[in-house]
């Protein structure tokens, strides 16, 4: 998977969202979904993944998911929101007015929370559409993960003062 980066380690998550938020860089992130897809997440859970089980696992932990996003996707999103939230503040420079930076600020919060409804509402009705597919016995086992405190786990982090940290021997089960 990192011969096939051309980023170098030191990028973190922050260094790729800023990407995705100011460039439209999802062709160059098709390689990289290819292998999580392919190799990642079979290597993660121990078999191969149908591509309704991908979308499954791209959903955050609170929906159900592992929380593994398709990136081509979220590269998509992650720009058009950027484009809607800075709208205002891009009109502003553009008018050179520094008498409108409250109103830019409170257009900007308000964006903002706009875009958070509408990413939950997005998430859910994911969340919906695959459990539709789903079938019986994958769709309780999907329920059960989507309850409240089932996922808490996997997104918590370990506490190494009180022993709560495993290495990756201690980690297999």
């Amino acid at each position: 998977m990192q011969r096939m980066l051309p980023l170098p380690m030191e990028y973190d998550k922050s260094s790729h969202t800023y990407f995705m938020r100011t460039m439209e860089i999802s062709d160059y992130l098709t390689s990289l979904d290819e292998i999580i897809s392919r190799e990642f997440i079979p290597a993660l859970i121990r078999g191969l993944v149908s591509a309704l089980e991908r979308d499954l696992i791209s959903l955050p932990v609170k929906y159900g998911g592992l929380g593994i996003p398709i990136l081509t996707d979220l590269d998509r999103k992650e720009f058009s929101t950027s484009l809607l939230v800075t709208q205002h503040t891009v009109a502003a420079m553009k008018l050179e007015s520094g008498c409108q930076v409250a109103e830019t600020e409170e257009k900007l919060k308000a964006e903002l929370k706009l875009v958070l409804e509408k990413r939950i509402s997005e998430y859910k009705e994911h969340q919906s559409d695959i459990l539709k597919q789903l079938s019986t016995k994958a769709k309780r086992i999907a329920e059960q993960n989507m309850d409240v405190g089932s996922s808490n786990w996997l997104s918590c982090l370990t506490l190494k003062r009180y022993g709560f940290s495993l290495n990756k021997a201690e980690f297999r089960d």
